[in-house]
């Protein structure tokens, strides 16, 4: 006979979302079958799951974005009153900036917002794009009765980004390594160089501490660019230990 403990452990996986969630994010990939994919969030403290090469590479410009105060990822379905009749609609994401600005975006994993396919007949190509636009109105208007900003997504704008994506997916992991290793002491030692030095190379700042602790430290300067405590050049620089760190004052 299993116990009720042995039970609930294999019901969930190793980190973050039960085996439930998990099956719910496979099924609604619907014909499309895009691949799923594990990810951990530094800004939420929590593994996620996204459907899809464009939400998941979304999620990674979110994380290294030093613009973004919050992000809400799948909130709670908007409804509102159009032509007479009350629309709803679920948006993928909820993204506060730190200038005060609030977007509601929308995510397709598609190249142009109004994508087709060479396969498809002039007529399905109509009723595609026709669906599609009325789509994009009907959200924006949604959003913007919810008092937001309505955004589409598509993989055009993404590699728009794709260096600070590249750079975060490689930050995250460090993160994600350390999600339990308290870091604040870690900012803190940091900080005090940096104030002295005003700017240092991420290799010449982490190799003054132990060695058994640099994995540490470069996490560190990962989490402390995302709370705006420093600013590193991985939105122009591939991520090394010559990426250059700084102090916020210093940068335009």
């Amino acid at each position: 006979m299993r116990s009720k403990q042995s039970h609930s452990v294999k019901r969930r996986t190793v980190f973050g979302p039960s085996r439930r969630d998990l099956l719910s994010k496979y099924h609604a990939r619907g014909k499309a079958k895009h691949t799923l994919h594990l990810c951990y969030s530094a800004r939420l403290q929590k593994d996620l799951v996204f459907r899809g090469d464009a939400e998941m590479l979304h999620h990674f410009w979110v994380e290294g974005d030093r613009t973004v105060a919050s992000c809400l990822y799948e909130p709670d379905p908007i409804a509102a009153g159009i032509d007479a009749d009350i629309q709803k609609t679920i948006f993928d994401a909820l993204i506060r900036f730190t200038n005060g600005r609030a977007v509601l975006r929308e995510i397709k994993s598609t190249w142009d917002d109004l994508a087709v396919t060479s396969s498809q007949t002039d007529s399905r190509a109509a009723e595609h794009q026709q669906r599609e636009a009325l789509q994009l109105a009907t959200q924006t208007r949604i959003a913007k009765n919810a008092g937001l900003e309505y955004q589409r997504i598509t993989l055009t704008e993404l590699a728009k980004h794709d260096l600070l994506i590249s750079n975060w997916r490689r930050a995250i992991a460090f993160l994600s390594a350390c999600r339990n290793v308290p870091l604040q002491s870690c900012i803190n030692d940091l900080m005090l160089i940096l104030h002295r030095e005003r700017q240092m190379m991420i290799g010449d700042m982490v190799v003054r501490f132990e060695s058994h602790r640099e994995a540490d430290y470069q996490a560190a300067v990962f989490l402390a660019a995302q709370k705006g405590n420093l600013i590193t050049d991985m939105d122009s620089m591939p991520l090394s230990r010559r990426t250059l760190l700084s102090l916020p004052s210093l940068t335009p």
